[in-house]
């Protein structure tokens, strides 16, 4: 048939297109390589899958894919065999129980061979997306009911077009300018969160359409629709939250404070709710975010300051309206000192890195020459001398502080909201000015505080190794995968986020008269 079409095709057989498919992942592994080899530090991202497989990438390509349970054995063996050893600055992972063993074993085995970044502080990054996730479940777990009665009523009326109809002219004699109504997906909480927003602006049309239709029993009452409302307004923060998280492929951390701080003030706020039942749910919630905060806050609080259009203003900001006066002062400080001996520790590197440079600069480079046995000043060097007569020097200042005490980016309509600002790309723009910091920037930036855009890659790792080829060998489904990522960032193809054997949120189209 495709002879046929196309003269010129040429079948190849299965051992052709294997070695075709090996030789491409082997050049692209390579070359890989060769970038980190030159690039001094790595921030890790670790996702797994329930078929026990696992990945490490370097944001934002994949490393490794890995069939087999994820320890510090076998990622202190593999950073070796890399000579990655000695470059690894974060590792970032969900909030399993048996991740934080084995990041625990790798940051004592790392720490004996040289000194980690701010005495292990930002070693081990918890994943900011699995955090929301379970303070979220906490929330919804207390209207489990309720969420089901809204699911079965939306399946009710989509089982037929009559009961569709129904509906419609209901909510359209309402009055209510709604369209749809959505019935949610359970791995995905964000499709529960828009399946209730929607169902309760038209929460009005279901006791009326109940009234005709004597085999629906599961039309929420008033009581529940309250409790609907209140758990709604309490979920918009961590939506927003989640949609910032995951709205880029690869979100630097300098964005998180600014949307995860607000997360913790609504919890404050309804933590004292008139409502019992609010109250519980909040108690809940509240327990678990405070059990991650005070693990994640330092690295965000950073990631914050050095954003342009942040600096210390929103750190001081967001810490005045989630602590008290006292413990809002206390913190601060503590994210201040910590920016400032991390500072520290990159100038004391760039100096050895200078003196090193020193030792080897050839003689050849000096700023003098030499006439007839005698040392001549260049005209640089006479004109350094002409500088020192006529310009006045104070006391150098940090790097540090000359960026602290400038005021804030802001876009040209004067708002810090800048949607398109891409802070790495500021400091690139920085870095003669700045040239210890923006290294620093450069490295903190990089870190990935949620393991998201990892796990998509897992998307297509399932339809890698489907029911239909169990049967491939853990080195092929990394040759399959690795390799795929490898060339779609070669050539800028960016790869949709599939669900393969997921249930999907089903949008119920309203109809019009």
């Amino acid at each position: 048939m495709l002879s046929i079409n196309q003269p010129q095709f040429e079948k190849i057989s299965r051992t052709t297109a294997k070695k075709d498919v090996i030789n491409v992942y082997d050049i692209e592994k390579k070359k890989l390589q060769l970038t980190l080899k030159d690039i001094n530090k790595i921030s890790l991202t670790f996702g797994s899958q329930r078929c026990k497989r696992f990945l490490i990438c370097v944001s934002p390509v994949i490393l490794l894919i890995q069939i087999g349970n994820f320890t510090s054995d076998f990622l202190v063996s593999y950073l070796s065999l890399l000579h990655m050893q000695h470059k690894v600055f974060t590792i970032s992972v969900d909030n399993a129980s048996n991740n934080d063993v084995a990041i625990r074993i790798a940051k004592g085995t790392f720490s004996k061979s040289r000194k980690l970044p701010l005495e292990c502080k930002l070693f081990h990054v918890r994943c900011t997306a699995h955090i929301l996730n379970l303070v979220v479940q906490d929330g919804l777990s207390e209207i489990q009911s309720i969420i089901e009665d809204v699911k079965k009523s939306v399946r009710f009326i989509n089982q037929s077009e009559s009961r569709l109809r129904k509906f419609s002219d209901v909510v359209h004699h309402l009055g209510i300018p709604v369209k749809r109504l959505i019935i949610d997906c359970q791995t995905r909480w964000n499709s529960t969160y828009e399946m209730l927003v929607e169902a309760y602006r038209v929460k009005d049309a279901f006791p009326i359409f109940k009234e005709g239709e004597p085999f629906y029993r599961y039309c929420p009452t008033l009581d529940d629709w309250k409790k609907v409302k209140d758990v709604v307004d309490i979920l918009e923060v961590f939506y927003e939250a989640t949609h910032v998280i995951s709205g880029v492929d690869y979100p630097t951390s300098n964005v998180y404070l600014a949307v995860i701080w607000r997360v913790k003030h609504v919890l404050n706020e309804k933590e004292n709710h008139t409502d019992e039942f609010i109250r519980v749910m909040i108690r809940k919630m509240k327990e678990k975010f405070d059990k991650y905060w005070g693990e994640c806050n330092l690295l965000m609080a950073i990631g914050a300051i050095l954003d342009p259009r942040f600096k210390m203003r929103l750190v001081d900001f967001a810490f005045s309206q989630i602590y008290n006066e006292v413990d809002a002062r206390t913190n601060v400080m503590k994210v201040r000192d910590a920016l400032y001996n991390l500072f520290f520790e990159y100038v004391e590197v760039d100096h050895a890195r200078s003196r090193k440079g020193t030792i080897l600069e050839s003689s050849s480079t000096s700023t003098h020459s030499v006439s007839k046995g005698k040392l001549v000043p260049s005209g640089l060097m006479m004109y350094d001398q002409y500088l020192d007569t006529v310009e006045i020097h104070g006391p150098l200042k940090l790097e540090l502080d000359v960026y602290l005490e400038e005021g804030v980016f802001r876009g040209q309509d004067g708002e810090v909201s800048v949607e398109e600002f891409d802070a790495l790309v500021w400091w690139r723009s920085q870095e003669l000015k700045f040239n210890v910091l923006s290294k620093l920037a450069r490295d903190v930036l990089a870190i990935p505080i949620s393991t998201v855009a990892s796990e998509a890659t897992f998307s297509a790792g399932t339809r890698v190794l489907d029911p239909y080829r169990s049967r491939l060998t853990p080195d092929m489904v990394q040759v399959l995968v690795c390799g795929a990522d490898w060339v779609r960032q070669l050539h800028g193809i960016k790869k949709p986020i599939m669900t393969y054997e997921q249930e999907e949120p089903i949008d119920v189209m309203l109809q019009t008269t």
